[in-house]
């Protein structure tokens, strides 16, 4: 399961607890402090206030910008929140608060006034000011200052907390020098420490104090408190009192304390476990001694990763390489190797896959698998690892030997961190369109797998990924082979998020070679598992792919209506523009635009076509090649309707330019960018009947390897013969085309063939097509009217007779 899957299931988890615990009476839920809230802890609490079941949730900040934080995490629920603005005391507030603190209605003449001077009407200054006053000590400043009006109160909150720290001290400087030291190397600790610790740091055995004794002190005075909640455990009073105490100390008193406190959590027999190895990270840090602080810095990213804080990994695993640099600290190769493994994948979880990439491959480089730098090594690789997989398929003959291996039970095992990577590997390579990069990974990541003596999630990944690049070569005979091992070891390993990979794979491949509804049928499991995990990303990457087979642009027996596809694809970039991610938002943006186009709502097209040129323009490398190659297409078809010849030019040379570039055989993204670029490439108004030979020789090159590209590249020459007179081959191909779209049960390139002036004209022809049309006429017929006059504006290749629909 990746990162986003476990933090979701995390969430619900908690949430379902804390509902439960309500559950017996009335109760809510209180967090102060809101304004140090991480990010995970944020979105725990919007799924708190979310759901059938909202629990109610009371908060507090120090600040009016956590707003903007409570707003992203709570989405639509932030609508319903009450916000109560606490203001400081009045003078006739304060004087209730300190006869309640000092215990007498009648202060001395003067005090009230005072205390309402220094505080602003603070009642946390009101309450340490009265007991200090109690302890015989009032800072001088309180004689000297006037009151503070309610609006400097507000804007002078430096001032204030200034004022409490230094109130606190004046209290604790009162206290034995023994208590002193004590309280400070307890503030150094952390928000809650126990008598158990401090009895085990070194300078308070020294000083042979009796804890217990002065914890009770502290607690008479007000500075700690028990916890409620965790018996055995005491916290300060408030925050500003732990920080006032611990910003009294000098840096060698502090380095000092953070020194005791690491060596004790070390000596405790527990420093490994997931609440101490921060912690003593943290303290080795504060110590000052960056080679102890070094030897927790990749133990603590991988409990980062585990814990979904990507952005914390990279950081740990940045700062784990330039401290052994700075130290000349000697690290092991498999140590190097696994903490850029641990970069990689936090890398490719925040989006930034050149930097996944770079990681993975000098993370394997480090592991004794480099990965071939040159074309020549490449096919030298490629061969070499073809050559195992079939070595081992003649050995264990149709058996599959692999279902009888036991599941491992150890995640940091180096065979299954290298095929891990690997499979990353395979998901940076299908972005970039490195095809045989793709296979070589592939290959690599299964020999690897199968090397070793356990099955793993990643060894099922892999017979997916592989039953797809064999499905496209085409041998269907090892696709479907892989495929079902793969099903079966999803099975087995009974994870979730394993089971929306392969679900994704096996989506791809059936596909690919035209397989409509049994893509369908995985790519809906797939979706319902992710959703099940709540892994959204996994989500995104199969909802594309059933997007592209379901929507009114391509037409397949997959398409159940306009409702639906509506629906999936608004969620598509939803999900982009919430995480971010500017290749998901890309794919939901042509999703709706080309769907958009195929059922003529021009109107509706502008808004998103604006949305993406400014992607386009702004950051073309967050999106997948055939997005850009796609999505210039589109902006040249609307500058040429707004009559904007020099724009749509441009757009035309950006286009072709990146088509000049792809590799066409490398995934069915690849359709519609083709098609729509040789549409514009070969209009007779403005085209460049130059490009569109060269498109068209890509759309061939694709229909090479997926079936589905077969009618339209087809297509597409017979438009090309057709300029050039050549009737009678136009009519041969489009004929062609006609039997194909048939076949694969694509209406509107079937249509588009029967229309098409080489097109073919019998009866027969007629009938065939309104045969496939009748089974499927509620759904198709939202879409096309086969006894409309017109060209229908949707079909994926529509340039002839001057090119316009």
């Amino acid at each position: 399961m990746s990162g986003d899957g476990r933090s979701h299931r995390l969430r619900e988890l908690l949430r379902d607890l804390m509902t439960d615990s309500l559950s017996w009476g009335r109760g809510l839920v209180v967090l102060e402090d809101v304004h140090w809230l991480d990010e995970a802890s944020g979105q725990l609490l919007g799924r708190l206030v979310s759901g059938t079941a909202p629990i109610p949730v009371v908060v507090s900040t120090r600040t009016a910008r956590t707003q903007q934080d409570l707003t992203r995490w709570t989405g639509q629920h932030y609508n319903g929140a009450q916000t109560l603005d606490l203001l400081p005391l009045d003078f006739e507030g304060t004087i209730s608060l300190v006869r309640a603190s000092i215990g007498s209605n009648s202060p001395a003449d003067g005090f009230c006034e005072a205390v309402y001077a220094q505080s602003a009407g603070n009642p946390l200054l009101i309450r340490e000011i009265c007991r200090m006053i109690g302890e015989r000590r009032l800072p001088k400043a309180a004689e000297t200052q006037v009151p503070l009006s309610l609006a400097e109160a507000r804007s002078n909150e430096a001032t204030l907390l200034n004022t409490a720290k230094v109130t606190v001290i004046a209290r604790t400087d009162q206290l034995p020098a023994e208590l002193q030291a004590l309280l400070k190397i307890a503030s150094a600790m952390g928000a809650t420490f126990s008598i158990a610790e401090l009895q085990a740091l070194s300078p308070i055995r020294k000083s042979a104090l009796d804890i217990e004794a002065s914890i009770e002190r502290l607690q008479a005075a007000h500075l700690i408190k028990p916890m409620d909640d965790r018996p055995g455990r005491f916290t300060f009073s408030h925050a500003v009192i732990r920080q006032a105490i611990y910003d009294s100390m000098l840096s060698e008193q502090r380095r000092e304390a953070h020194r005791a406190i690491a060596q004790a959590m070390e000596e405790s027999g527990q420093p490994d476990n997931a609440e101490n190895l921060p912690r003593i990270l943290s303290h080795w840090e504060r110590a000052g001694d960056a080679a102890l602080a070094f030897n927790y810095l990749d133990r603590v990213a991988e409990l980062r990763l585990r814990q979904f804080d990507n952005a914390a990994v990279v950081d740990l695993i940045e700062r784990f390489f330039k401290t052994a640099r700075e130290l000349s600290i000697t690290i092991t190769p498999a140590r190097r190797a696994a903490a850029c493994f641990l970069l990689g994948e936090a890398s490719l979880n925040l989006g930034r896959a050149e930097a996944a990439r770079h990681a993975y491959e000098e993370g394997l480089r480090l592991s004794g698998l480099p990965l071939p730098r040159t074309s020549a090594g490449l096919a030298l690789h490629l061969v070499l690892d073809l050559a195992e997989q079939v070595w081992r398929r003649v050995t264990h003959g149709d058996k599959d030997w692999i279902l009888e291996r036991e599941i491992s039970r150890s995640p940091s095992d180096p065979f299954l961190l290298a095929a891990k990577a690997h499979e990353d590997l395979t998901r940076i390579y299908y972005f970039t369109s490195e095809k045989l990069r793709l296979i070589h990974a592939t290959l690599r990541a299964t020999n690897l797998a199968e090397r070793n003596k356990y099955v793993s999630p990643t060894t099922a990944t892999n017979y997916a990924s592989l039953g797809a690049i064999c499905g496209v070569i085409p041998l269907h005979k090892q696709a479907e082979h892989y495929s079902r091992l793969a099903a079966a070891l999803s099975e087995r390993v009974d994870q979730l998020g394993t089971r929306v990979r392969v679900d994704l794979l096996s989506g791809m491949y059936q596909i690919g070679i035209g397989h409509w509804r049994e893509g369908k049928r995985a790519f809906e499991a797939g979706l319902n598992n992710a959703s099940t995990v709540g892994d959204l990303r996994r989500w995104c990457e199969v909802a594309v792919g059933l997007e592209t087979i379901s929507g009114p642009w391509l037409l397949t027996s997959a398409f159940e209506g306009i409702a639906p596809w509506e629906i999936l694809v608004q969620r598509i970039c939803e999900e982009g523009r919430r995480r971010g991610d500017t290749q998901v938002l890309g794919c939901g943006l042509l999703g709706r635009l080309r769907g958009h186009a195929a059922l003529g709502r021009w109107s509706a097209i502008d808004a998103d076509l604006d949305e993406l040129r400014q992607i386009i323009t702004a950051k073309p490398e967050g999106l997948e090649l055939v997005h850009c190659i796609e999505g210039a297409s589109l902006l040249v078809e609307a500058a040429r309707r707004q009559g904007d010849a020099g724009e749509a030019k441009a757009w035309f040379e950006r286009a072709f330019s990146w088509c000049q570039t792809l590799n066409p055989a490398m995934k069915t993204r690849t359709l519609p960018a083709l098609a729509r670029l040789f549409d514009v490439a070969s209009d007779t108004e403005g085209g460049d009947p130059a490009a569109a030979q060269l498109v068209l020789r890509k759309l061939e090159r694709f229909a090479r390897v997926y079936p589905i590209g077969r009618p339209t590249a087809a297509l597409g020459e017979a438009t090309l013969y057709l300029h050039h007179g050549q009737q009678r081959r136009a009519e041969r191909v489009a004929r062609y085309a006609f039997a194909e779209a048939i076949q694969l049960e694509m209406p509107a390139v079937a249509l588009a063939s029967l229309r098409h002036p080489a097109g073919p004209k019998d009866a027969a022809a007629r009938q065939a097509l309104e045969t496939m049309f009748a089974v499927r006429q509620n759904t198709w017929g939202q879409v096309l009217q086969l006894d409309q006059p017109e060209f229908p504006p949707h079909v994926p290749v529509v340039a002839f007779e001057g090119g316009h629909a």
